[in-house]
């Protein structure tokens, strides 16, 4: 447990620390967007999904076509999410 600790930190002060980050990120950066869900019953941490400003205004830019992917993340739960859309080339790189 002592080992756990000192790798990943308190598991309180780590959720404090995330209502911290999610409120600065707010407060700094106009036009993101931050839902925490949170567990009525137990008021335990459920999840966070976090849309940076300047990610949101540039995906206007993007076509429609979005792919998504995820994978599970390694020695705790969760998944990471990706999104992936074709450039305006039509995908070509030029080296």
């Amino acid at each position: 447990q002592l080992a756990l600790t000192e790798l990943y930190g308190n598991d309180a002060m780590s959720y404090n620390d995330l209502s911290w980050y999610l409120g600065a990120l707010q407060t700094h950066n106009p036009g993101s967007y931050v839902a925490m869900d949170v567990d009525s019953s137990t008021n335990q941490f459920e999840r966070v999904f976090v849309g940076f400003g300047a990610c949101i205004l540039g995906f206007k830019y993007c076509r429609p076509m979005i792919f998504l992917d995820g994978t599970h993340l390694k020695g705790r739960p969760g998944v990471l999410m990706g999104a992936t859309a074709k450039n305006g080339n039509q995908g070509i790189i030029l080296y």
